[in-house]
C-alpha cells in the first residue's frame, strides 16, 4: 500500500518483475470455484466397526449424504427434517422451527427447506448437534441459529455430507448469518459440512469459533466465518470463499481478544481483490504455529496488529500488501521464528506501519506492482537474526543492515536457486514461485564481502556478498564468470 514513511530499515528491489499471467495463476487453487461437484475418491481403509467407503471433498459439495449412523445411539434426541418428527427430550418441532432447550446431543438426518434450528438452552449447558445426510434451507434468517446455551458443537457423522443454507439477512439484522451463534460455537467430526452465507456472512459467533477436525466448507457474499472473540483452528480441512474476509476476528474492545489462532489443518481460503478484502484477518493478533493455509486470491493476504509466524507453510497471492502488521493498540510488529512464507503480492510484500523480527524460517518474498511498493516494508525496526529470505520484484532501493548477494540475473517460475558458501555448505536454497528480473537473498549465514557460489538452474556464479542495500542493489554482484 502507498505511504508516506521514515524507513529505518526495509528491504526493496529495484527491477521489473516480469510476471506472465501463468506465473500469478501459479499460486491460485481449484478449491475456489466454489460451485463445482463434490469429488469422491474411495479409500482403501476399513475400519472394525464399519466398511463404509471413505470420501474425500475437495469442492463445494451439491448434494448431501449419509453417512455412519453408529452415534445415533448415543443421542439424547432425534431429529428427522424430512417429515419434522423429533424423539426424546430437550427438542421439540412447531411450524418447521426445531427448538433445543437443554444440554446434550442430538441426532439429525434430512431435508427441509423454509425450515431453522433453534439452540435456546440453559447457561451452562453444552448442546452437540450430530448432522447425518442434513439439508437444511431457511428462507429468512439463520439456518441454525443459537439464542443461548454455553456452547454449542456441530459434529458431522463419519462419511456425511452436510448442507446449510442461510435465508435473506437484512444488513441491519443482528442474526448476521446463515450459521449465527451468541456464544462459542466449535466444529469437528469425521463428515463434511459446507455452509452458504448468499445473504451475508456464512458462521458468525459472538464469542469463539473453533475447528478441531472434519472438513468445513464456507461460501459468503460478505464474510466467511468470524469469531468476534477468536477463531481457533487447531485441525482438519477448512475451505472458504467470501466477498469481503474469510476469516476473522473483530472482536476491538478487549486486549485479549480479536485473535486468529491457526496451530494445524488445511486451510484455504479465496476473498474479492477489491479495496479492504483480507484473506485472514485479526482485529488484534495472528497467530500461525503449524498447518498448511492457502490465500489464493485477495487484496490483503493477511492483517493484524501483531502476526506471529511461528511453523506451518502459508502460501499468499494478493493484489496489494501480503502481510500487513497495522492498527494503533500497539507499535504493529511481524515476528518470524520458523515455518515457510511464500506470496506474490501486487503492493508490498511484507508490510508493517512498526518493526520486524526474523529469527527463523523461510521467506519468498516477490512482488509484483509499481515502484512505490517494496518486497520488505516498514516503519520502524527491522531485526534479522535467523533464517533465509529470497526476495524480488518492483520496489524502491531501500536500507538492509544484513548481508545479501543477489543473483547474477533474473529468475523464471520454477527455478532452482541455491547459495553455497566457500566451505560447500547450502546457505539457502528455493524453488522460485514467480519470474522475477532483479532477485536477491539475505541470511544471517551470508557474510559481507565473502564469495558464494550462486546456482541457478544448473549454472553457478560466483558472487561477492554485499550490505546496506539501497537502489538497484548496489553491490552484491558476480566476482567471477559463468562455471
Amino acid at each position: 500500500m502507498t505511504k508516506n514513511k521514515k524507513v529505518v530499515a526495509t528491504i526493496g528491489v529495484l527491477g521489473v518483475l516480469a510476471l506472465g499471467g501463468a506465473s500469478y495463476a501459479a499460486l491460485q487453487s481449484d478449491n475456489d470455484d466454489a460451485n463445482n461437484e463434490v469429488t469422491k475418491t474411495a479409500s482403501a481403509k476399513r475400519s472394525s466397526t464399519s466398511s463404509a467407503k471413505k470420501i474425500a471433498v475437495t469442492t463445494y459439495p451439491t448434494t448431501a449424504q449419509t453417512g455412519d449412523a453408529s452415534s445415533k445411539v448415543t443421542a439424547d434426541g432425534t431429529v428427522d427434517l424430512s417429515k419434522m418428527k423429533v424423539t426424546g427430550s430437550g427438542v421439540k418441532v412447531s411450524d418447521k422451527t426445531i427448538t433445543i432447550s437443554k444440554g446434550g446431543t442430538y441426532y439429525m438426518t434430512g431435508s427441509a427447506s423454509d425450515a431453522q434450528i433453534v439452540v435456546d438452552a440453559g447457561d451452562k449447558d453444552e448442546v452437540t448437534i450430530i448432522m447425518n445426510g442434513v439439508n437444511l434451507t431457511s428462507t429468512t434468517g439463520p439456518a441454525i441459529y443459537e439464542k443461548n446455551a454455553d456452547k454449542t458443537i456441530i459434529s458431522s457423522a463419519n462419511n456425511s455430507i452436510n448442507l446449510i443454507d442461510g435465508g435473506t439477512i437484512a444488513d441491519t439484522d443482528e442474526e448476521k448469518a446463515a450459521i449465527y451463534a451468541t456464544h462459542d460455537l466449535t466444529f469437528k467430526g469425521d463428515g463434511v459440512v459446507a455452509i452458504n452465507g448468499d445473504s451475508k456472512d456464512a458462521v458468525y459467533t459472538k464469542d469463539d469459533l473453533k475447528i478441531k477436525s472434519g472438513t468445513v466448507f464456507a461460501k459468503a457474499i460478505k464474510d466467511g466465518l468470524v469469531g468476534h472473540d477468536s477463531v481457533h483452528i487447531t485441525d482438519g480441512t477448512v475451505n472458504v470463499s467470501a466477498g469481503d474476509d474469510a476469516i476473522e476476528s473483530n472482536q476491538d474492545n478487549d486486549e485479549n481478544k480479536g485473535l486468529v489462532e491457526i496451530i494445524g489443518g488445511d486451510v484455504t481460503v479465496a476473498t474479492g481483490t477489491e479495496d479492504g478484502n483480507h484473506g485472514i484477518s485479526a482485529e488484534r493478533k495472528l497467530v500461525i504455529s503449524g498447518g498448511k493455509i492457502a490465500v489464493t486470491s485477495s487484496y490483503e493476504g493477511m492483517q493484524a496488529n501483531e502476526i506471529d509466524i511461528d511453523g506451518g507453510e502459508t502460501t499468499i497471492s494478493s493484489t496489494d500488501d501480503a502481510v500487513n502488521a497495522s492498527g494503533s493498540y500497539k507499535t504493529p510488529i511481524l515476528n518470524i521464528t520458523a515455518g515457510k512464507l511464500v506470496f506474490l503480492a501486487g503492493g508490498d510484500g511484507l508490510d508493517s506501519n512498526g518493526d520486524i523480527t526474523m529469527s527463523g524460517g523461510t521467506v519468498e518474498a516477490m512482488i509484483n506492482s509499481s515502484p512505490d511498493n517494496e518486497a520488505v516494508d516498514l516503519d520502524g525496526t527491522l531485526t534479522f537474526t535467523g533464517g533465509t529470505m529470497l526476495y524480488g520484484g518492483t520496489g524502491t532501493g531501500a536500507t538492509f543492515d544484513n548481508a545479501y548477494v543477489k543473483l547474477p540475473s533474473g529468475v523464471k517460475q520454477g527455478d532452482k536457486v541455491t547459495v553455497v558458501d566457500d566451505a560447500n555448505k547450502t546457505i539457502a536454497s528455493y524453488t522460485v514461485n514467480a519470474d522475477g528480473d532483479t532477485v536477491a537473498v539475505a541470511s544471517t549465514d551470508i557474510k559481507s564481502g565473502s564469495t558464494y557460489k550462486v546456482t541457478v538452474n544448473g549454472t553457478t556464479t560466483e558472487v561477492t556478498a554485499g550490505t546496506g542495500l539501497t537502489e538497484g542493489m548496489a553491490g552484491g554482484g558476480p566476482a567471477g564468470g559463468m562455471r
